[in-house]
């Protein structure tokens, strides 16, 4: 059985306007990676990419270069975060907008609607993405509820104006597809609330009318752990790291956790009841570029243990007649969550995805 890899994929390294006017001028995902320090002896921070390769990803040559990287290490296909709020309003899209126009670029792709709210740190009650925390503004300091762009889910004439934004790229040929439908998924599926069902009923019929197979919804299980079956979604998708702290704490101080047992943890998870469950395993975690001393640090990660357990995630995975794998991530440079090559460890993760690929494909 021939297994896909799908890498998550960050499009957050251009600026945009958003970012500029929340965390500084010209901020990117590099301000805060080049800007991380070493909180403790063998810290390895700041990250740098080989050859110091800080890409602008609106650059073609940047995402060519993406392409061919992830072809030579056997990555079957970027997953985007997609950006999608109140009113329709859109950031970060340009990367995907732009691989749409770009289609002798042969990279497969899909969608991964990451349906927060984008808030302040200092929000108080409000769930949502703060990106970052080491730039933001501390409470006092700026009057309102510390919501950046709210994520609202709106009426049926908001779903379709949604719907047809997206179904350019679902009609792209390299666009991923199950069972011939073209993968699309929700990062928090219980945040849409009594909403979903009317909304994925439509997007499915709308499909259709458009001539396609219909959709293939998959919901991610994150933060929150739920047996919800919903059933206009296909499948659900055990989020890794992020579920395996889904019953952790943390206040204030830097966490650490112990990258053995958590991938143990997350390889011990059990499909979801009633729904076909496909895991997304994790390369490392170190978010202290983005909230320094507050942060999330994952200790132990070499890329021989990543290959260890890479392989026996798709090991489990084809027993459970799982086509994907999904990993997280390609480039969470923010979150020391990457493939890419840097100067520490050079191509050595990249690697251990194609021995794992390799030995199941001979």
């Amino acid at each position: 059985m021939k297994i896909k890899v799908i890498a998550m994929y960050l499009p957050q390294f251009h600026e945009i306007p958003e970012n500029s006017q929340w965390w500084g001028d010209g901020f990117t995902e590099w301000t805060a990676v080049k800007k991380a320090t070493s909180l403790f002896s063998g810290h390895n921070q700041p990250r740098v990419p080989l050859k110091e390769n800080y890409y602008n990803l609106l650059e073609k040559d940047s995402v060519k270069w993406q392409v061919e990287l992830a072809k030579k290490y056997k990555i079957d296909g970027f997953c985007f975060y997609h950006y999608w709020f109140k009113n329709g309003r859109r950031v970060l899209e340009r990367p995907a907008e732009n691989l749409l126009k770009w289609r002798d670029l042969e990279m497969p792709f899909c969608f991964s609607w990451a349906n927060e709210s984008w808030i302040r740190t200092w929000s108080k009650g409000i769930e949502g993405n703060a990106w970052a925390e080491k730039f933001d503004k501390k409470l006092g300091e700026e009057d309102g509820t510390g919501i950046l762009i709210e994520q609202d889910y709106g009426t049926e004439q908001d779903w379709k104006q949604h719907f047809e934004y997206l179904l350019p790229f679902f009609q792209d040929p390299r666009y991923i597809k199950i069972n011939e439908k073209p993968v699309f998924i929700i990062y928090k599926p219980e945040s849409v609330g009594v909403k979903l069902s009317p909304m994925l009923q439509a997007w499915k019929t709308w499909a259709l009318e458009a001539g396609l197979k219909g959709l293939y919804i998959i919901g991610s299980q994150c933060a929150v752990v739920s047996d919800t079956v919903w059933p206009e979604m296909d499948a659900r998708v055990k989020h890794g790291p992020a579920i395996c702290l889904a019953n952790e704490r943390r206040v204030g101080e830097t966490k650490f956790y112990d990258y053995d047992f958590l991938w143990n943890r997350f390889l011990s998870m059990e499909g979801n009841k009633g729904d076909k469950t496909y895991y997304c395993g994790f390369v490392n975690f170190d978010s202290s570029p983005r909230q320094a001393e507050k942060a999330i640090i994952f200790q132990g990660a070499t890329p021989k243990k990543f290959e260890h357990y890479l392989r026996r995630l798709v090991e489990k995975s084809i027993k459970l007649k799982n086509e994907i794998v999904f990993l997280n991530a390609w480039n969470e440079w923010g979150e020391g969550m990457y493939l890419e090559p840097d100067i520490t460890n050079k191509y050595d993760y990249l690697k251990a995805v194609k021995n794992v690929i390799d030995d199941y494909e001979h």
